[in-house]
């Protein structure tokens, strides 16, 4: 006869509302000295002297090791030969110790009820002789005695897995109830519920509304699961339900309260809401907690269970992504302007923070954190989408100017102001007489370019290297001066039309020139040409480094290839303040690319572009597309007559080898004295601002350039 081996579990037994109550011990808990350590094996209980999970480790083994050696020591029981049937009530033991060991401890909870209340109802001795009568027995018993249809589905369901472990294959189903909709609290009742609560209380609650967490999820929450987000995790034998971790953002303000929560908890306490004496919640202490204060406000006990804040979470998906829209559209609407200037914008009046819409976009998805949607879920997708489309209707936004790197206007009659893009959600405001820095929206002026690099702050000791540039300069605005900011950003250029020295002075002018060219009619396209290795790049290159910074390897901003269709020219073009095209030479402006030369002049005067061509929607919003566009070639490609009216061409010669500086040092010296660059700009800019005002004196009118040479 084979012997049977036999496994030893550890559980404990605490008292719990007048009875005992067994539960499977774990090695990291902690166990007070309420707790009983008893064993289990071949169906049952024996209790042992231990007061720790160690010594009860202990004697689990040596029960083991005494169970090989002398089977028939302890409690006997007949060894079932394998010809014999197998008595129902062994094999549910034996079912049960399976579970015991591979689900969690409410599970095993559950079908241990459910097999104890199916063995009062079932008269079969024999496992092989249940049948499909025994459980329409037990169920129709259950409804005799006033269980849910839930519940009496549920114990039907643990019975039916029993059966099919052992290959006793039944065609008995229980009715499966509807699905009961949970209907959210609407405000009044949680303002009734939150008055009658104490801060922490409040707390408590608030968190389960906001998060959506069951009561065993926020049960197990320790302190150390909070931080930028919310998280819920399995640890010390505990599982989340269906054994998933999740994370959960919640609002800022919540996160801030709860911080301070958990800065006022004793050290040693490591869950987030624990009971009074620190140690872990009971399973029904937040239920308990809830009623009492319902019954202390004297409101309707029947309205208020912990479930019910989990709601809009069990509503049918697409009623809750369309409340989900409804309720973000409506803050949006509230707290925002929405603007389009080529990209749908939101402008949030409280932050002063603007962001551009374009729907499963980084920035977007930042955006709709602020509601607690994830990038992840389905709500996000579908809010994502349907707030695109709300903002790409006219009736819907504001016509508004965008500005990326700055803007010059008259806020007041006889008078101008420059407002530069300080790269970190503020701008520069430059008057005649003052430089100081605003939140972007101030004056009703609106700048954004997602990848500009941090201007300088007017910190003391900026401010007085600032003072001292002002003494050099004078009032030179775009004249070529012996400054950080003009030894870096000059080129070596061939004798043309144009000598160098006059050269250096045009591609400095045009430099000057991204701060105010709103106030221009033409924005003229750079084109630099050269042999190879000349620099005819490098110059360029050194603009787009001090304005946004190195690349993630450490290296200078490049140009970019032309992209090979129309459309990823004018997403490429409107996303960018600054656009360079590097070696050009073998576009053919003539044939397959002629719509290229067209959209390049469009970007120097400005074009009417459509929406649709961004947003592969069938937009109807237009938008006038004008950009700072630089080109580089051997030789230039344009023939076009009225295209090289909108060009400033210069010729960049090869530096001998005494002048011949290698474009990483250059680089790495131009960051070296970004600052001091950035900061002459803005004094410059004041002496522009200045001469723009004595235009007006003298000639009487608003100045309107054609151009930057005018």
């Amino acid at each position: 006869m084979k012997q049977r081996k036999v496994k030893v579990t550890i559980w404990t037994r605490v008292p719990k509302n007048s009875k005992l109550q067994y539960v499977k011990a774990k090695p990291r808990t902690v166990y007070g000295s309420e707790a009983k350590f008893v064993l289990r094996f071949d169906g049952r209980w024996q209790s042992i002297d231990a007061t720790t999970y160690r010594e009860a480790t202990e004697a689990a083994a040596r029960k083991q090791a005494e169970l090989i050696l002398n089977p028939t020591s302890g409690p006997t029981r007949k060894v079932v030969q394998n010809n014999e049937p197998l008595k129902l009530v062994t094999a549910i033991e034996r079912w049960l110790d399976g579970v015991s060991t591979h689900k969690a401890a409410q599970t095993f909870l559950s079908y241990r009820a459910s097999a104890g209340k199916f063995l009062k109802t079932c008269t079969k001795e024999f496992l092989s002789e249940v049948n499909d009568q025994d459980l329409d027995t037990f169920a129709q018993s259950m409804k005799a005695g006033g269980l849910e249809p839930r519940t009496v589905f549920n114990r039907v369901q643990h019975i039916t897995r029993f059966l099919h472990s052992h290959k006793i294959e039944v065609q008995f189903k229980s009715q499966k109830p509807n699905q009961t909709l949970v209907i959210a609290y609407n405000q009044k009742q949680l303002n009734d519920l939150f008055d009658a609560c104490t801060s922490e209380e409040s707390l408590l609650f608030r968190t389960f509304l906001c998060s959506g967490l069951r009561s065993d999820e926020l049960r197990h929450t320790r302190k150390v699961d909070v931080n930028n987000v919310l998280h819920i995790r399995a640890y010390g034998g505990w599982t989340t339900k269906g054994r998933a971790d999740r994370s959960v953002t919640l609002p800022s303000s919540l996160l801030a309260e709860l911080r301070e929560h958990i800065a006022s908890l004793p050290h040693d306490t490591i869950y987030l809401f624990p009971d009074p004496d620190g140690k872990q919640a009971s399973p029904a202490r937040y239920l308990k907690l809830l009623k009492r204060i319902v019954k202390r406000a004297a409101l309707d006990e029947e309205e208020y269970f912990l479930h019910r804040f989990r709601n809009p979470r069990k509503c049918p998906s697409h009623i809750l992504n369309r409340n989900i829209f409804n309720f973000v559209q409506h803050d949006m609407q509230t707290r925002s302007r929405l603007f389009f200037s080529g990209f749908a914008y939101i402008y949030r009046t409280d932050t002063r923070e603007l962001v551009k819409f374009i729907n499963n976009s980084p920035t977007t998805t930042e955006f709709l954190k602020q509601y607690g949607l994830l990038a992840t879920e389905d709500a996000t997708k579908l809010v994502g989408a349907n707030l695109e489309a709300f903002l790409l209707d006219k009736k819907n936004v504001e016509a508004m100017s965008i500005h990326k790197l700055g803007c010059i206007t008259a806020l007041k009659p006889n008078t101008y102001t420059c407002f530069v893009n300080k790269g970190d959600g503020q701008m520069f405001r430059i008057t005649a007489s003052t430089i100081d820095v605003a939140a972007n929206g101030a004056d009703d002026i609106f700048m954004l370019d997602e990848e500009l690099e941090k201007w300088p702050d007017l910190t003391d000791a900026n401010l007085k290297y600032m003072e001292e540039l002002r003494a050099t300069l004078g009032k030179a605005c775009v004249q070529v001066t012996d400054t950080p900011l003009c030894r870096h950003l000059t080129s070596l250029y061939e004798k043309q039309s144009l000598i160098e020295a006059q050269c250096v002075q045009m591609s400095f002018a045009r430099f000057m020139f991204h701060w105010v060219a709103n106030s221009c009619e033409l924005w003229p396209i750079e084109f630099n040409t050269g042999l190879q290795n000349a620099g005819k790049s490098t110059g360029f290159e050194k603009q787009l480094t001090m304005l946004y910074g190195l690349s993630e390897d450490g290296e200078g901003c490049k140009g970019d290839n032309l992209p090979p269709n129309r459309r990823d020219l004018i997403v490429g073009l409107t996303n960018s303040s600054v656009k360079m095209y590097d070696n050009i030479d073998s576009v053919d402006f003539r044939k397959a690319q002629s719509s290229y030369l067209d959209i390049f002049c469009g970007c120097a005067t400005g074009m009417n572009a459509s929406a649709a061509m961004l947003y592969h929607d069938n937009v109807l919003l237009t938008y006038k597309l004008k950009t700072h566009l630089k080109l580089t070639a051997r030789t230039c490609p344009i023939q076009r007559a009225d295209a090289m009216r909108r060009v400033i061409q210069l010729a960049i010669r090869k530096p001998t080898p005494t002048e011949h500086i290698s474009k990483d040092i250059l680089i790495s010296n131009l960051m070296k004295d970004r600052d001091l660059c950035l900061l002459e700009i803005l004094v410059r800019l004041q002496n522009i601002v200045c001469a723009y005002i004595n235009h007006i004196s003298g000639s009487g009118r608003a100045l309107r350039h054609h151009s930057v040479a005018g």
